[in-house]
């Protein structure tokens, strides 16, 4: 038996109040906040309190303080996350996860709807969405403060209907994606209805909106159009019914990606440049339609910054010489794969003063424009540096000059895409490591580093 000196030292913590426990509850590991509540009946009803530091969750990751004394945890995540969402579920304002292909047995979605009402932000990657999914309308009637909606992997098992269901006020940013290896099969063109059109008509306060791998009909998009808070639009792979003009009725996009989509050409630009005059960036990789007469219409837009036109194989020299060269406001400009050589670059080199990004990988530049490209950034008012990207195999010769930093001018040289490898990458050879690599996955569709 004890002295009654040390009984009393062991109960001490006992006399605080339920607030200075939560307190010191809060300085524990994920894992002790959750092993304490077996000390007695008053810390488990305490610590459930003890959460509110928790605001934001990303599974598996989040899984990985249980993985420690939770048996079997990593063959049942079930049990881990109906331990841990009850708890700090209705603190949480971000949450993202993945449904994996087969979870029949179980449906993390109604947990998320039972104790998750306080979530601004929620992104779900699917690798199916099996039937047990189609719940996901329940979901959305119970984020009363959501802002933030990306879903991902999505087939045609997915209904646009449920978007009805979303609160009206609150959402900022909507994002589905077809799933990619979907792209070229019969599931690929999921259409959006009228219920789902009508859906993202009435979100009142919705300024971004990503509908990648959709197909469109004309009544459908033009309800869509109806919907004048949208200044961010992408429709990257999508499938348009004869009524691609219609989003040139976005009057105040700020920023269009129309990326893969074969019924954008010279005659659509010329429209969308006459009525989206607000465009400051613009994606319209591998549309390959595109000639010099649709970049011509591109910069007639006096806002616009940041062009994206890879695999443009129809846009020349000519395009980049007598339009490009004379828009100073273009800060950057991707055009790997275009039929474009030192002529037309060097010029725009010259006369862009704000040009910070240009990508001419897989084009026929030579170690000149390089030269030409040190001159002109050691020239330029600005503090910011010049970032090129090109190829290692055509200017692997090229050295950088005495006195030309990375300050002043960034090279990254990449090796062409090996198709015999399984990893998607491409190698980035710096002028000090040319052993470095990196994914071109690091940049979203605008080229910024993620």
């Amino acid at each position: 038996m004890p002295p009654k000196e040390l009984q009393s030292e062991e109960c001490t913590i006992n006399i605080l109040d339920n607030d200075c426990l939560i307190k010191i509850f809060l300085y524990l590991p994920i894992k002790d906040r959750m092993r304490i509540e077996g000390v007695c009946k008053r810390w488990q009803t305490v610590n459930q309190e003890a959460w509110s530091d928790i605001k934001e969750l990303k599974f598996p990751e989040a899984l990985d303080f249980l993985y420690s004394y939770i048996p079997n945890v990593r063959e049942d995540k079930k049990a881990a996350i109906k331990k841990l969402l009850p708890r700090c579920g209705r603190f949480l304002n971000k949450l993202e996860f993945g449904i994996e292909y087969g979870s029949y047995e179980f449906n993390i979605i109604p947990i998320i709807a039972k104790y998750c009402h306080n979530l601004q932000s929620l992104i779900v990657h699917f690798e199916a969405y099996d039937l047990i999914c189609l719940n996901i309308t329940w979901l959305f009637l119970n984020l009363h403060k959501i802002e933030r909606l990306k879903l991902t992997g999505l087939d045609s098992n997915f209904r646009d209907a449920c978007l009805i269901k979303l609160p009206t006020n609150t959402m900022k940013e909507l994002s589905l994606e077809i799933r990619a290896s979907d792209f070229d099969s019969d599931t690929y063109c999921v259409n959006i209805t009228r219920a789902g059109a009508i859906g993202i008509q009435t979100l009142k306060n919705l300024w971004k909106l990503e509908l990648n791998g959709f197909s469109f009909e004309a009544d459908e998009l033009n309800l869509i159009v109806r919907n004048e808070s949208i200044t961010y639009l992408s429709f990257k792979s999508c499938c348009f019914e004869n009524c691609i003009n219609l989003i040139a009725n976005f009057r105040g996009l700020k920023y269009l990606n129309l990326s893969f989509e074969c019924a954008v050409d010279d005659n659509f630009l010329i429209k969308l440049a006459a009525n989206c005059t607000e465009l400051e960036e613009l994606n319209i990789d591998y549309c390959r339609d595109v000639t010099n007469n649709g970049i011509n219409a591109v910069f007639k837009l006096k806002k616009l910054t940041t062009l994206k036109s890879n695999g443009l194989y129809k846009v020349t020299n000519f395009a980049i010489d007598t339009v490009l060269s004379k828009y100073e406001a273009l800060k950057v400009l991707h055009c790997s794969n275009c039929s474009v050589s030192d002529y037309g670059t060097i010029e725009l080199l010259q006369n862009a003063p704000y040009l910070e990004e240009i990508d001419l990988t897989s084009t026929s530049i030579s170690t000149e424009f390089l030269d030409v490209a040190c001159n002109v950034a050691i020239s330029r008012a600005n503090a910011k540096p010049l970032r090129i990207i090109a190829n290692y195999s055509s200017l692997y010769n090229w050295r950088r000059p005495q006195g030309i930093s990375e300050s002043v001018l960034i090279v990254e040289l990449l090796q062409e895409y090996d198709w015999g490898c399984d990893d998607e990458l491409e190698t980035q050879y710096s002028l000090d490591n040319p052993c470095d690599c990196f994914h071109r996955d690091d940049f979203d569709d605008f080229g910024h580093q993620c």
